[in-house]
């Protein structure tokens, strides 16, 4: 791994390649249209969205820097325009935070990501699926005490009507 290093009287400052991509790839996922950035597993394009600088080769000479960038592009995008909103965001990105002068940014539209249809119905969470909970019954105590009480109440009434007969 390169690092760029500038002097000054204070010391060095290094900074690395991977710094480089970080910032590319952030600037360039900010860009409308794209999805993500691309690397190549096998010779099979994967959509990297967590280790972004995957998608980005940095080459550094001295001040000078060539980036190269593989991007997924969304579907129904002009693919000129977005490449080419990529390559002013990347290069004032990199140029504005590590004060290094980008000769380049090459932009690779590896693939197109198609969204799927959104479905009539939504589909159902985990917690959809969990059984609700049952009501709570009475606990059997306290229906035996209802239970008594109704029926004492039922044998003063007859009693009070046998008393009034």
């Amino acid at each position: 791994m390169t690092k760029t290093q500038h002097g000054s009287d204070k010391g060095k400052v290094q900074i690395a390649n991977d710094v480089v991509a970080t910032i590319s790839a952030t600037a360039a996922l900010e860009i409308e249209g794209v999805f993500s950035m691309a690397s190549y597993a096998g010779g099979i394009p994967v959509f990297v969205r967590k280790n972004m600088s995957k998608g980005v080769k940095v080459t550094i000479a001295g001040d000078e820097v060539v980036l190269d960038l593989n991007i997924v592009v969304r579907f129904g995008y002009r693919i000129l325009e977005v490449s080419e909103s990529v390559q002013a965001r990347v290069k004032n990105a990199v140029q504005t935070m590590t004060g290094l002068n980008v000769r380049s940014v090459n932009v690779v539209v590896s693939s197109v990501y198609l969204e799927k249809e959104k479905e009539a119905a939504p589909r159902t969470t985990r917690k959809d699926k969990r059984p609700k909970p049952e009501a709570k019954q009475p606990d059997s105590q306290s229906v035996v005490d209802a239970d008594k009480a109704d029926s004492d109440n039922a044998d003063a009434n007859q009693s009070e009507s046998s008393s009034q007969a």
